[in-house]
């Protein structure tokens, strides 16, 4: 695993939901280079990291890999989509989370609609994120398929 940059802002949750997240979650530690879930796995709920810093990986693109800190939740897409995670979750460090598992999450987000649309905002910052990398990215290729086809 290696850590790529400082860590990534876009999963960071607001205050509310963070504050609701430690209420209602189960606090679990984690060793250095622990797995929290892995890509494949049935999604089994969020993760609100507390301490430490968690890596999200996607599986055979390790220049992808991103650390996430103190205050990011993690699993978003998965549990909400009920599809197994797409990333696997690795902690960088010692770390602190609290986990909600899949229902008691999805029933948190029915009964409290502003919630819901703080998770939906993280979910929009990832996907205006990941979009935005993929621009990039096929940019780089292009200019790179450009400039050995001038040559």
């Amino acid at each position: 695993m290696r850590k790529v940059g400082n860590s990534c802002q876009t999963l960071l949750a607001p205050v509310r939901l963070r504050k609701v997240l430690l209420q209602v979650g189960e606090n679990e530690h984690y060793l250095s280079r622990s797995v929290l879930f892995r890509a494949g796995d049935e999604s089994v709920g969020v993760y609100l990291v507390r301490s430490g810093e968690v890596c999200l990986e996607v599986p055979g693109v390790p220049q992808l890999t991103r650390a996430f800190s103190s205050g990011s939740v993690l699993g978003l897409p998965s549990t909400f989509s009920e599809k197994p995670y797409s990333l696997t979750a690795v902690s960088a460090s010692e770390c602190d989370v609290v986990h909600l598992s899949k229902e008691p999450f999805l029933k948190l987000m029915k009964a409290e609609p502003a919630l819901c649309r703080q998770a939906m905002e993280i979910l929009s910052r990832e996907v205006t994120f990941i979009m935005s990398a993929l621009r990039k990215r096929a940019e780089t290729v292009s200019d790179h398929t450009f400039s050995s086809a001038a040559s």
